[in-house]
Protein backbone atom coordinates (compact mmCIF):
# COMPACT_ATOMS: atom_id res chain seq x y z
CA UNK A 1 0.00 0.00 0.00
CA UNK A 2 1.28 3.47 -1.11
CA UNK A 3 1.53 5.53 2.04
CA UNK A 4 2.03 9.83 1.68
CA UNK A 5 5.20 11.78 3.03
CA UNK A 6 3.99 11.36 6.45
CA UNK A 7 3.53 8.20 6.18
CA UNK A 8 -0.07 7.55 6.52
CA UNK A 9 -1.88 5.37 3.84
CA UNK A 10 -3.13 7.23 0.68
CA UNK A 11 -6.72 8.10 1.58
CA UNK A 12 -6.43 6.89 5.41
CA UNK A 13 -5.88 10.76 6.42
CA UNK A 14 -8.52 13.54 6.19
CA UNK A 15 -7.23 16.37 3.50
CA UNK A 16 -7.18 19.92 4.39
CA UNK A 17 -11.52 21.07 4.02
CA UNK A 18 -12.26 24.87 2.79
CA UNK A 19 -13.52 27.20 5.43
CA UNK A 20 -16.69 26.29 7.14
CA UNK A 21 -17.75 29.07 5.31
CA UNK A 22 -18.03 27.82 2.15
CA UNK A 23 -20.47 24.63 3.36
CA UNK A 24 -23.65 25.01 2.70
CA UNK A 25 -26.00 23.60 5.33
CA UNK A 26 -27.56 21.23 3.37
CA UNK A 27 -24.11 19.62 2.43
CA UNK A 28 -22.90 19.66 5.76
CA UNK A 29 -26.66 18.18 6.87
CA UNK A 30 -26.46 15.55 4.18
CA UNK A 31 -23.07 13.97 4.92
CA UNK A 32 -23.37 13.92 8.38
CA UNK A 33 -27.25 12.11 7.99
CA UNK A 34 -25.05 9.54 6.17
CA UNK A 35 -22.70 8.87 8.53
CA UNK A 36 -25.03 8.55 10.89
CA UNK A 37 -26.97 5.88 8.33
CA UNK A 38 -23.72 3.54 8.03
CA UNK A 39 -22.70 4.03 11.49
CA UNK A 40 -26.09 3.13 13.13
CA UNK A 41 -26.60 -0.05 10.45
CA UNK A 42 -23.93 -1.69 12.00
CA UNK A 43 -24.13 -0.50 15.68
CA UNK A 44 -28.07 -1.64 15.27
CA UNK A 45 -26.58 -5.42 14.55
CA UNK A 46 -24.43 -5.54 17.58
CA UNK A 47 -26.65 -3.58 19.92
CA UNK A 48 -29.80 -6.26 18.96
CA UNK A 49 -27.61 -9.52 19.10
CA UNK A 50 -25.68 -8.19 22.93
CA UNK A 51 -29.86 -8.32 23.95
CA UNK A 52 -30.50 -12.22 22.84
CA UNK A 53 -26.60 -12.86 23.23
CA UNK A 54 -27.53 -14.64 26.49
CA UNK A 55 -30.71 -16.65 24.83
CA UNK A 56 -28.73 -17.83 21.51
CA UNK A 57 -25.01 -18.51 23.15
CA UNK A 58 -24.84 -21.31 25.46
CA UNK A 59 -23.66 -21.84 28.38
CA UNK A 60 -25.42 -18.00 29.17
CA UNK A 61 -22.46 -17.52 31.38
CA UNK A 62 -20.15 -17.69 28.25
CA UNK A 63 -22.47 -14.59 26.80
CA UNK A 64 -21.99 -12.71 30.18
CA UNK A 65 -18.22 -13.64 29.47
CA UNK A 66 -18.05 -12.15 25.99
CA UNK A 67 -20.67 -8.98 26.38
CA UNK A 68 -18.01 -8.41 29.70
CA UNK A 69 -15.12 -8.56 27.50
CA UNK A 70 -16.57 -6.37 24.95
CA UNK A 71 -17.13 -3.36 27.59
CA UNK A 72 -13.80 -4.23 29.39
CA UNK A 73 -11.95 -3.40 25.89
CA UNK A 74 -14.30 -0.39 25.22
CA UNK A 75 -13.04 1.26 28.26
CA UNK A 76 -9.26 0.38 27.98
CA UNK A 77 -9.69 1.55 24.27
CA UNK A 78 -11.50 4.89 24.67
CA UNK A 79 -8.89 5.41 27.89
CA UNK A 80 -5.63 4.61 26.06
CA UNK A 81 -6.02 4.83 22.14
CA UNK A 82 -9.21 6.48 20.85
CA UNK A 83 -7.90 9.95 20.95
CA UNK A 84 -4.26 9.12 19.50
CA UNK A 85 -6.48 7.45 16.30
CA UNK A 86 -8.74 10.21 15.59
CA UNK A 87 -5.64 12.63 15.57
CA UNK A 88 -4.15 9.61 13.73
CA UNK A 89 -6.06 8.69 10.90
CA UNK A 90 -9.26 11.62 11.14
CA UNK A 91 -12.71 10.88 12.47
CA UNK A 92 -14.12 9.42 9.01
CA UNK A 93 -11.16 6.86 8.79
CA UNK A 94 -10.94 5.85 12.66
CA UNK A 95 -14.83 5.35 12.15
CA UNK A 96 -14.24 2.70 9.52
CA UNK A 97 -12.17 0.92 11.60
CA UNK A 98 -14.05 0.58 14.56
CA UNK A 99 -17.03 -0.29 12.08
CA UNK A 100 -14.78 -2.70 10.81
CA UNK A 101 -14.49 -4.32 14.38
CA UNK A 102 -17.80 -4.24 14.59
CA UNK A 103 -18.10 -6.78 11.87
CA UNK A 104 -15.91 -9.57 13.96
CA UNK A 105 -18.17 -9.05 16.87
CA UNK A 106 -21.29 -9.61 14.83
CA UNK A 107 -19.76 -12.15 12.18
CA UNK A 108 -18.40 -14.28 15.78
CA UNK A 109 -21.81 -15.34 16.22
CA UNK A 110 -22.30 -16.68 12.90
CA UNK A 111 -19.01 -18.57 13.58
CA UNK A 112 -19.82 -19.76 17.21
CA UNK A 113 -23.17 -21.80 15.58
CA UNK A 114 -20.85 -23.89 14.18
CA UNK A 115 -18.72 -24.22 17.09
CA UNK A 116 -18.43 -25.90 20.33
CA UNK A 117 -15.84 -26.61 23.48
CA UNK A 118 -12.97 -24.24 22.89
CA UNK A 119 -13.47 -23.05 19.75
CA UNK A 120 -16.73 -21.47 20.89
CA UNK A 121 -15.17 -19.59 23.70
CA UNK A 122 -12.57 -18.46 21.67
CA UNK A 123 -14.68 -17.16 18.33
CA UNK A 124 -17.69 -15.49 21.22
CA UNK A 125 -14.96 -13.80 23.71
CA UNK A 126 -12.35 -13.07 20.64
CA UNK A 127 -15.36 -11.58 19.02
CA UNK A 128 -15.79 -9.60 22.03
CA UNK A 129 -12.59 -8.59 22.79
CA UNK A 130 -11.98 -7.11 18.94
CA UNK A 131 -15.22 -5.14 19.26
CA UNK A 132 -14.95 -3.49 21.99
CA UNK A 133 -11.05 -2.54 21.04
CA UNK A 134 -12.85 -1.07 18.10
CA UNK A 135 -16.02 0.81 20.22
CA UNK A 136 -13.60 2.67 22.06
CA UNK A 137 -12.08 4.39 18.93
CA UNK A 138 -16.00 4.65 17.47
CA UNK A 139 -17.57 6.49 19.51
CA UNK A 140 -14.71 9.04 20.11
CA UNK A 141 -14.67 9.58 16.33
CA UNK A 142 -18.56 9.61 15.80
CA UNK A 143 -17.71 12.65 18.80
CA UNK A 144 -15.28 14.75 16.85
CA UNK A 145 -17.23 14.01 13.82
CA UNK A 146 -20.68 15.27 15.49
CA UNK A 147 -18.91 18.51 16.83
CA UNK A 148 -17.20 19.65 13.69
CA UNK A 149 -20.29 19.03 11.74
CA UNK A 150 -22.18 21.16 14.26
CA UNK A 151 -19.74 24.02 14.11
CA UNK A 152 -19.61 23.68 10.53
CA UNK A 153 -23.73 23.64 10.46
CA UNK A 154 -24.19 26.14 12.81
CA UNK A 155 -21.58 28.64 10.56
CA UNK A 156 -23.33 28.30 7.29
CA UNK A 157 -26.76 28.65 8.80
CA UNK A 158 -25.43 31.38 11.07
CA UNK A 159 -26.67 30.26 14.46
CA UNK A 160 -25.07 29.20 17.57
CA UNK A 161 -23.13 25.68 18.00
CA UNK A 162 -25.42 25.05 21.30
CA UNK A 163 -28.62 24.69 18.59
CA UNK A 164 -26.48 22.99 15.76
CA UNK A 165 -25.33 20.53 18.41
CA UNK A 166 -29.22 19.97 19.74
CA UNK A 167 -30.47 19.87 15.58
CA UNK A 168 -27.63 17.08 14.60
CA UNK A 169 -27.67 15.14 17.87
CA UNK A 170 -31.77 14.91 17.04
CA UNK A 171 -30.85 14.26 13.48
CA UNK A 172 -28.12 11.01 14.58
CA UNK A 173 -30.45 9.55 17.16
CA UNK A 174 -32.89 9.58 14.70
CA UNK A 175 -31.13 7.16 12.55
CA UNK A 176 -29.21 5.46 15.33
CA UNK A 177 -32.30 4.34 17.42
CA UNK A 178 -34.45 4.16 14.31
CA UNK A 179 -32.57 1.38 12.68
CA UNK A 180 -32.01 -0.56 15.60
CA UNK A 181 -35.74 -0.60 16.33
CA UNK A 182 -36.02 -2.60 12.61
CA UNK A 183 -33.02 -4.63 13.50
CA UNK A 184 -34.35 -6.08 16.74
CA UNK A 185 -37.88 -6.32 15.01
CA UNK A 186 -36.05 -8.83 12.82
CA UNK A 187 -35.22 -10.87 16.50
CA UNK A 188 -38.83 -11.83 16.51
CA UNK A 189 -39.93 -11.88 12.74
CA UNK A 190 -37.67 -14.04 11.10
CA UNK A 191 -38.26 -17.52 11.26
CA UNK A 192 -35.56 -18.98 12.79
CA UNK A 193 -36.94 -22.06 14.42
CA UNK A 194 -35.83 -23.56 11.06
CA UNK A 195 -32.56 -21.91 10.19
CA UNK A 196 -31.40 -19.72 13.25
CA UNK A 197 -28.31 -19.36 10.83
CA UNK A 198 -30.38 -16.78 9.12
CA UNK A 199 -29.80 -14.24 11.35
CA UNK A 200 -26.36 -14.38 11.49
CA UNK A 201 -26.12 -14.06 8.19
CA UNK A 202 -28.36 -11.09 7.79
CA UNK A 203 -26.90 -9.13 10.76
CA UNK A 204 -23.41 -9.78 9.49
CA UNK A 205 -24.00 -8.73 5.68
CA UNK A 206 -25.24 -5.68 7.37
CA UNK A 207 -22.47 -4.75 9.46
CA UNK A 208 -20.38 -5.32 6.61
CA UNK A 209 -22.32 -3.43 3.72
CA UNK A 210 -22.39 -0.48 6.40
CA UNK A 211 -19.01 -0.70 6.48
CA UNK A 212 -18.02 -0.31 3.29
CA UNK A 213 -20.83 2.72 3.03
CA UNK A 214 -18.49 4.79 5.68
CA UNK A 215 -15.76 4.86 3.49
CA UNK A 216 -17.81 7.39 1.22
CA UNK A 217 -18.41 10.09 4.14
CA UNK A 218 -16.64 13.10 3.33
CA UNK A 219 -14.28 13.97 6.02
CA UNK A 220 -15.05 16.94 8.21
CA UNK A 221 -11.46 17.72 9.65
CA UNK A 222 -7.63 18.92 8.48
CA UNK A 223 -5.24 16.37 8.07
CA UNK A 224 -2.93 15.55 10.81
CA UNK A 225 0.86 16.00 10.68
CA UNK A 226 2.34 13.53 11.40
CA UNK A 227 2.57 12.20 15.22
CA UNK A 228 6.12 12.18 16.82
CA UNK A 229 6.48 9.51 19.66
CA UNK A 230 5.84 12.47 22.56
CA UNK A 231 3.04 13.88 20.75
CA UNK A 232 1.34 10.46 20.45
CA UNK A 233 2.01 10.30 24.40
CA UNK A 234 0.36 13.08 24.98
CA UNK A 235 -2.76 11.81 22.64
CA UNK A 236 -2.90 8.83 24.25
CA UNK A 237 -3.31 10.29 27.74
CA UNK A 238 -5.81 13.31 26.86
CA UNK A 239 -8.73 11.62 27.94
CA UNK A 240 -7.13 10.91 31.46
CA UNK A 241 -5.58 14.32 31.15
CA UNK A 242 -9.04 16.30 30.56
CA UNK A 243 -10.62 14.23 33.50
CA UNK A 244 -7.80 15.53 35.86
CA UNK A 245 -8.22 19.06 34.99
CA UNK A 246 -11.99 19.70 34.45
CA UNK A 247 -14.54 18.83 37.25
CA UNK A 248 -16.97 18.58 34.54
CA UNK A 249 -15.96 15.21 33.54
CA UNK A 250 -16.05 13.71 36.76
CA UNK A 251 -18.87 15.45 37.73
CA UNK A 252 -20.80 13.35 35.21
CA UNK A 253 -19.62 10.04 35.92
CA UNK A 254 -22.42 9.20 37.98
CA UNK A 255 -24.56 10.37 35.40
CA UNK A 256 -23.43 8.39 32.60
CA UNK A 257 -22.92 5.13 35.04
CA UNK A 258 -27.07 5.38 35.75
CA UNK A 259 -26.92 4.38 32.19
CA UNK A 260 -24.38 1.95 32.27
CA UNK A 261 -25.73 0.31 35.25
CA UNK A 262 -29.73 0.44 33.76
CA UNK A 263 -28.25 -1.46 30.69
CA UNK A 264 -27.45 -4.65 31.87
CA UNK A 265 -30.42 -4.49 34.96
CA UNK A 266 -32.22 -4.34 31.61
CA UNK A 267 -30.59 -7.43 29.64
CA UNK A 268 -29.38 -9.57 32.51
CA UNK A 269 -32.31 -9.25 34.69
CA UNK A 270 -35.41 -8.08 33.16
CA UNK A 271 -34.32 -9.50 30.01
CA UNK A 272 -33.63 -13.05 31.17
CA UNK A 273 -35.78 -13.68 34.15
CA UNK A 274 -38.80 -11.78 33.62
CA UNK A 275 -39.46 -11.07 29.97
CA UNK A 276 -38.20 -14.68 28.89
CA UNK A 277 -38.65 -17.00 31.71
CA UNK A 278 -41.76 -15.72 33.08
CA UNK A 279 -43.65 -14.05 30.66
CA UNK A 280 -41.83 -15.29 27.26
CA UNK A 281 -42.49 -19.08 26.98
CA UNK A 282 -44.08 -20.71 23.56
CA UNK A 283 -46.64 -22.84 24.00
CA UNK A 284 -44.54 -26.16 23.65
CA UNK A 285 -42.47 -24.82 26.95
CA UNK A 286 -45.64 -23.90 28.73
CA UNK A 287 -47.35 -27.85 28.01
CA UNK A 288 -43.94 -29.07 28.81
CA UNK A 289 -41.81 -29.99 31.68
CA UNK A 290 -38.85 -31.83 29.70
CA UNK A 291 -36.50 -28.75 30.49
CA UNK A 292 -37.19 -27.57 33.73
CA UNK A 293 -33.90 -25.23 34.99
CA UNK A 294 -32.88 -22.97 37.98
CA UNK A 295 -31.56 -19.40 37.79
CA UNK A 296 -28.29 -18.37 39.85
CA UNK A 297 -30.15 -18.20 43.08
CA UNK A 298 -31.41 -21.63 42.81
CA UNK A 299 -35.03 -20.92 42.31
CA UNK A 300 -36.71 -23.02 39.91
CA UNK A 301 -37.45 -21.84 36.64
CA UNK A 302 -38.84 -22.86 33.18
CA UNK A 303 -36.68 -22.16 30.52
CA UNK A 304 -36.98 -23.07 26.76
CA UNK A 305 -39.06 -25.83 25.34
CA UNK A 306 -36.00 -27.38 23.79
CA UNK A 307 -32.32 -26.18 24.23
CA UNK A 308 -31.60 -23.09 21.76
CA UNK A 309 -35.35 -22.72 21.01
CA UNK A 310 -35.45 -18.95 20.07
CA UNK A 311 -39.14 -18.50 19.19
CA UNK A 312 -39.12 -19.59 23.10
CA UNK A 313 -36.26 -17.55 24.28
CA UNK A 314 -35.99 -14.65 21.90
CA UNK A 315 -39.51 -13.65 20.72
CA UNK A 316 -40.75 -11.22 23.49
CA UNK A 317 -37.59 -10.71 23.99
CA UNK A 318 -37.05 -8.63 20.65
CA UNK A 319 -40.62 -6.80 20.80
CA UNK A 320 -39.54 -5.43 24.36
CA UNK A 321 -36.06 -4.51 22.87
CA UNK A 322 -37.78 -2.77 19.61
CA UNK A 323 -40.01 -0.73 22.17
CA UNK A 324 -37.31 0.59 24.04
CA UNK A 325 -35.64 1.97 21.25
CA UNK A 326 -38.98 2.84 19.48
CA UNK A 327 -39.77 4.69 22.44
CA UNK A 328 -36.03 6.41 22.57
CA UNK A 329 -36.71 7.39 18.97
CA UNK A 330 -39.88 9.08 19.89
CA UNK A 331 -38.49 10.90 23.23
CA UNK A 332 -34.86 12.38 20.94
CA UNK A 333 -36.94 13.68 18.80
CA UNK A 334 -39.59 15.70 20.78
CA UNK A 335 -36.78 16.70 23.50
CA UNK A 336 -34.55 17.94 20.29
CA UNK A 337 -36.93 19.65 18.64
CA UNK A 338 -38.17 21.22 22.27
CA UNK A 339 -34.60 22.21 22.98
CA UNK A 340 -33.61 23.59 19.70
CA UNK A 341 -36.78 25.66 19.78
CA UNK A 342 -35.81 26.98 23.21
CA UNK A 343 -39.08 25.30 24.79
CA UNK A 344 -37.05 24.61 27.99
CA UNK A 345 -33.10 24.05 28.55
CA UNK A 346 -31.32 20.71 28.21
CA UNK A 347 -31.52 20.12 31.75
CA UNK A 348 -34.94 19.82 31.68
CA UNK A 349 -34.77 15.93 29.63
CA UNK A 350 -31.41 15.16 31.41
CA UNK A 351 -32.85 15.24 34.91
CA UNK A 352 -36.08 13.56 33.44
CA UNK A 353 -34.11 10.45 31.65
CA UNK A 354 -31.95 9.98 34.88
CA UNK A 355 -35.84 9.88 36.93
CA UNK A 356 -36.89 6.83 34.42
CA UNK A 357 -34.30 5.18 34.84
CA UNK A 358 -34.30 5.18 38.94
CA UNK A 359 -38.07 4.37 38.28
CA UNK A 360 -37.89 1.63 36.30
CA UNK A 361 -35.57 -0.09 38.85
CA UNK A 362 -37.68 1.15 42.19
CA UNK A 363 -40.35 -0.97 40.60
CA UNK A 364 -38.33 -4.06 41.56
CA UNK A 365 -37.54 -2.47 44.92
CA UNK A 366 -41.26 -2.10 45.89
CA UNK A 367 -42.46 -5.60 44.55
CA UNK A 368 -40.94 -9.36 44.64
CA UNK A 369 -40.60 -10.77 40.99
CA UNK A 370 -44.18 -13.01 40.85
CA UNK A 371 -45.94 -8.83 41.11
CA UNK A 372 -43.78 -7.76 38.98
CA UNK A 373 -43.92 -10.66 36.45
CA UNK A 374 -47.16 -8.95 34.77
CA UNK A 375 -47.09 -7.37 31.56
CA UNK A 376 -48.77 -4.23 33.10
CA UNK A 377 -46.00 -3.30 34.91
CA UNK A 378 -43.18 -4.63 32.54
CA UNK A 379 -44.41 -2.56 29.30
CA UNK A 380 -44.06 0.53 31.70
CA UNK A 381 -40.18 -0.59 32.54
CA UNK A 382 -39.62 -0.75 29.02
CA UNK A 383 -41.01 2.23 28.36
CA UNK A 384 -39.04 4.22 31.08
CA UNK A 385 -35.91 2.52 30.34
CA UNK A 386 -36.32 3.26 26.34
CA UNK A 387 -37.02 7.52 27.05
CA UNK A 388 -34.03 7.45 29.34
CA UNK A 389 -31.71 5.85 26.58
CA UNK A 390 -33.21 8.51 24.56
CA UNK A 391 -32.22 11.54 26.77
CA UNK A 392 -28.75 9.74 27.06
CA UNK A 393 -28.45 9.18 23.16
CA UNK A 394 -29.04 12.50 22.10
CA UNK A 395 -29.48 15.49 24.83
CA UNK A 396 -26.46 13.69 26.99
CA UNK A 397 -24.00 13.78 24.11
CA UNK A 398 -25.16 17.42 22.72
CA UNK A 399 -24.29 18.76 26.44
CA UNK A 400 -20.64 16.73 26.14
CA UNK A 401 -20.24 19.07 22.54
CA UNK A 402 -21.62 22.18 24.80
CA UNK A 403 -19.03 21.23 27.70
CA UNK A 404 -16.32 20.48 25.33
CA UNK A 405 -16.24 22.52 22.13
CA UNK A 406 -13.30 22.41 19.46
CA UNK A 407 -10.23 21.15 20.32
CA UNK A 408 -11.59 19.27 23.37
CA UNK A 409 -14.35 17.41 21.36
CA UNK A 410 -12.46 14.59 21.10
CA UNK A 411 -11.07 13.81 24.50
CA UNK A 412 -14.34 14.89 26.05
CA UNK A 413 -16.62 12.39 24.08
CA UNK A 414 -13.90 9.85 24.69
CA UNK A 415 -14.57 10.18 28.53
CA UNK A 416 -18.45 9.33 27.74
CA UNK A 417 -17.25 6.33 26.23
CA UNK A 418 -14.83 5.58 29.20
CA UNK A 419 -17.73 5.79 31.81
CA UNK A 420 -19.93 3.80 30.33
CA UNK A 421 -17.98 1.39 29.41
CA UNK A 422 -16.56 0.87 32.64
CA UNK A 423 -19.88 0.87 34.19
CA UNK A 424 -21.22 -1.41 31.57
CA UNK A 425 -18.43 -3.93 32.26
CA UNK A 426 -18.65 -3.49 36.02
CA UNK A 427 -22.52 -4.16 35.45
CA UNK A 428 -22.05 -7.44 33.49
CA UNK A 429 -19.47 -8.79 35.43
CA UNK A 430 -20.49 -7.94 38.87
CA UNK A 431 -24.49 -8.05 38.55
CA UNK A 432 -24.57 -11.96 38.25
CA UNK A 433 -23.38 -12.30 41.76
CA UNK A 434 -26.00 -9.58 43.10
CA UNK A 435 -30.04 -10.20 43.95
CA UNK A 436 -32.18 -8.21 41.84
CA UNK A 437 -32.89 -5.82 44.61
CA UNK A 438 -29.01 -4.86 44.81
CA UNK A 439 -29.23 -4.05 41.36
CA UNK A 440 -31.95 -2.04 41.47
CA UNK A 441 -30.43 -0.29 43.99
CA UNK A 442 -27.27 0.39 42.08
CA UNK A 443 -29.29 1.80 39.59
CA UNK A 444 -31.39 4.33 41.46
CA UNK A 445 -28.69 5.96 44.01
CA UNK A 446 -26.66 6.56 40.74
CA UNK A 447 -29.67 8.13 38.78
CA UNK A 448 -30.30 10.31 42.09
CA UNK A 449 -26.26 11.26 42.38
CA UNK A 450 -26.18 11.87 38.52
CA UNK A 451 -28.79 14.42 38.76
CA UNK A 452 -27.17 16.44 41.89
CA UNK A 453 -23.37 16.40 40.03
CA UNK A 454 -25.06 17.14 36.51
CA UNK A 455 -26.30 20.25 38.18
CA UNK A 456 -23.20 21.00 39.19
CA UNK A 457 -21.52 20.69 35.96
CA UNK A 458 -24.10 22.63 34.03
CA UNK A 459 -23.31 25.48 37.12
CA UNK A 460 -19.44 25.50 36.53
CA UNK A 461 -20.09 25.57 32.91
CA UNK A 462 -22.83 28.76 33.06
CA UNK A 463 -20.45 30.32 34.29
CA UNK A 464 -17.54 30.24 32.84
CA UNK A 465 -19.39 31.11 29.68
CA UNK A 466 -20.84 34.04 31.04
CA UNK A 467 -16.72 35.26 32.30
CA UNK A 468 -15.53 34.62 28.49
CA UNK A 469 -18.67 36.68 26.93
CA UNK A 470 -17.58 39.25 29.67
CA UNK A 471 -13.84 39.31 28.99
CA UNK A 472 -14.61 39.19 25.14
CA UNK A 473 -16.75 42.38 25.97
CA UNK A 474 -13.98 44.15 27.98
CA UNK A 475 -11.24 43.36 25.46
CA UNK A 476 -13.31 44.92 22.71
CA UNK A 477 -11.39 48.55 21.99
CA UNK A 478 -14.36 51.80 22.37
CA UNK A 479 -14.41 54.61 19.82
CA UNK A 480 -14.12 57.99 21.40
CA UNK A 481 -17.85 58.08 21.86
CA UNK A 482 -18.20 54.37 23.94
CA UNK A 483 -19.49 52.62 20.56
CA UNK A 484 -17.39 49.96 19.77
CA UNK A 485 -15.19 49.82 17.23
CA UNK A 486 -15.20 47.68 14.33
CA UNK A 487 -11.96 47.25 11.98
Amino acid sequence: MSVNQDGIPRGMADKPTEDPKKHSSIGVLLNFSFMSLCFSLNHGCVTALIAVASSVIKPESLSGQSVGALYVCYTLSSMLFANAAVDRFGPKWTLFIGLLSYCAYVGSFLIAAYSSGLALKLFVIGGGVIGGLGAGVLWTAQGKFFSASAQKYATARGISTEAATAFLASIFTTFYLGLEVVLKIMLSTIDTDKNEILLFVIFTAVAVGSTVGMMFVQRVVKESKHISCGKMTEKLGSAIKLMLDDPKVLLMAPYNFTFGFAAPFLNQYVNAFITKDRLGRCLESVNSTAYVGFDQFGNSSAVECRPGCLKCSGEYIGWMSASVVGVGFITSIVFGYLNRHNVFPKAVPMIFGSLCFGALSLIFVILDESSASHWSLVIPVYIMFGVGRGVWESTTKAVFADFFPGALATAGFANIALQNGLSGALGYFIFPFFSYHIKAYFVIGFAGLGILTYLLAQGIHTRSKLRQERTSVESKPLMDNGEEFEG
